[in-house]
């Protein structure tokens, strides 16, 4: 059994980041337990920085909230990495787990998430909103990893229910729209139509400025696809690019991501 749902948080972490004298810094930020953000590192140079996104409580429990608010002021630059992949716990009295990220970026910003596993635990309920509002000369690379659960305690598939969802806004339009609803006791992943016999399931995208000239033909045949994965572009949006990866590995899925991530950066 995980923790029991008397100890569910309502943890918030609001980030702003803005460019001065040509470094991008941290200008402003808002956290309660269990969301920390660490501090700026710049290992490639000044105008970037880079943060791990940092949750100490060792899993999201039933009923936990966690908000994230991101905000990039103009020609501020970004790579967020989550510190470790996210556990979901059995969910307990009907209560849903919840984490919501709300971003918006201002022109000529640039924001790369690169996402770790989410892993839901044997009878976890867990759903998951992003919201993305941004200028059209900014840009954004962003994405998600779905696991099947536990493996090795034989709890694949045994999750009660994931919702995702993910909107695009480009200048203050709707551009995509993109939800997956999974639920295992209703109708298996592995079907047709859903996950096609895989277990393992990303989404990348790749938005604003940055994917403007990329063509999905040209990129797709870029990638070095490995045996026992798939992935499909598309081109939504003249400035939206969108793939979806389906493996029965998750090493070969994740280096796919971020084979697909460097096209870009």
């Amino acid at each position: 059994m995980g923790p029991e749902t008397s100890l569910a948080l309502q943890g918030e972490l609001d980030l702003r980041f803005s460019r001065k004298s040509g470094r991008t810094i941290l200008k402003d930020a808002y956290q309660s337990p269990p969301l920390k953000v660490s501090r700026m590192l710049y290992p490639h140079n000044q105008e970037r920085a880079v943060a791990y996104l940092v949750e100490t409580s060792g899993g999201m429990v039933s009923g936990d909230t966690y908000i994230y608010r991101i905000y990039l002021e103009e020609g501020a630059e970004v790579t967020l990495i989550p510190q470790s992949a996210v556990k979901v716990y059995p969910q307990t009295k009907s209560r849903d787990t919840l984490q919501e990220f709300v971003v918006d970026i201002e022109k000529k910003g640039v924001l790369i998430l690169q996402p770790d596993t989410l892993i839901p635990y044997k009878d976890a309920s867990f759903t998951s909103r992003t919201t993305v509002r941004m200028d059209g000369e900014a840009s954004i690379i962003w994405g998600e990893i779905l696991t099947p659960g536990r493996r090795e305690r034989r709890e694949a598939w045994q999750y009660q229910k994931l919702d995702t969802s993910f909107s695009l806004w480009l200048d203050g339009e709707l551009k995509c729209l993109d939800r997956l609803r999974l639920e295992p006791d209703v109708r298996h992943p592995h079907e047709i139509g859903i996950l096609d016999g895989s277990d393992y399931y990303a989404s990348f995208w790749a938005a604003g400025s940055v994917a403007e000239a990329v063509e999905a033909e040209a990129f797709q045949s870029h990638l070095s696809i490995p045996e026992g994965t798939r992935a499909a572009v598309t081109k939504p949006e003249d400035n939206v690019i969108h793939m979806r990866i389906l493996s029965s590995d998750l090493i070969s899925l994740k280096k796919l991501w971020q084979q697909a991530a460097g096209y870009f950066i």
